[in-house]
């Protein structure tokens, strides 16, 4: 697995940044932590519907990241 923390942004991001992130790994995705814990995380689909409802690239990530999430653990 490539380094998954190429993925995470800050709880504090903008879309725009998000949408940095994304595009950057392969994975299509972007992780919003606050410190070491994981928030939510956010899609191309999460931006897509947040710039239909007029939200501008400076909006924070927190307003339209996805809370509830399903995720696996290595352990």
């Amino acid at each position: 697995m490539k380094n998954i923390k190429k993925c995470f942004i800050s709880l504090n991001s903008s879309i725009e940044e998000a949408i940095q992130g994304i595009n950057s790994t392969p994975y299509q995705i972007a992780l919003v932590i606050d410190g070491e814990i994981l928030k939510g995380v956010v899609t191309d689909g999460d931006i897509r519907r947040a710039l239909l409802q007029k939200k501008s690239l400076d909006s924070p990530v927190e307003k339209i990241m996805q809370k509830h999430f399903q995720f696996l653990s290595d352990a």
